[in-house]
């Protein structure tokens, strides 16, 4: 399976690898690094491709994540080489250029969806609501109920959070 996202002058493609030997491997060619979640066991494996769009050198870097939950994500963030990606319970801020975590966060439940927000800031909806962090990765705030979440919509910058409690919530998608 191959991903392409252009985003300014850096290509980025996303690969599915059969195992994470192979993924290590691959990784091994260019030099790049594997992100894991310590506390799941990974059982697919994705590598993340960088170029500078017409360039020749690449950059990459893999992630190694749990079979339950959405698909991987990855949404630009406000600086051309920074992405949030989200999978499983985790929130990475990855300079995908030098290949390097700038910041982890661990979610309380399984994520759905990222919403990019202004400033690099993104919302991360999740099982139990939403989550926002600022351009440094840094928690902002929270939008919960009394039950988990069964849905959601972004429209005119703001977040409705609808939740099986027949309980809704809104939001701003401001810093």
């Amino acid at each position: 399976m191959k991903f392409e996202l252009n985003a300014g002058d850096v290509c980025v493609s996303l690969y599915e690898c059969d195992s994470r030997s192979e993924l290590e491997e691959r990784l091994r060619r260019v030099d790049g690094v594997v992100l894991l979640d310590e506390e799941q066991s990974g059982s697919r494996f994705v590598l993340v491709e960088v170029q500078r769009c017409g360039g020749e050198e690449v950059r990459a870097w893999g992630m190694d994540i749990v079979e339950h939950g959405p698909s991987p994500q990855m949404v630009v963030h406000g600086e051309e080489c920074l992405r949030w990606v989200a999978f499983g319970s985790s929130l990475w801020l990855v300079d995908v250029w030098e290949a390097r975590v700038v910041k982890y966060n661990r979610l309380d439940c399984v994520f759905w969806d990222i919403v990019r927000m202004d400033s690099g800031a993104a919302a991360v909806v999740h099982e139990l609501g939403v989550t926002a962090y600022d351009a440094a990765g840094e928690r902002l705030w929270d939008v919960s109920g009394s039950d988990m979440l069964a849905g959601f919509e972004v429209e005119d910058e703001r977040i409705l959070c609808r939740f099986d409690d027949g309980t809704s919530a809104e939001r701003k998608l401001s810093v």
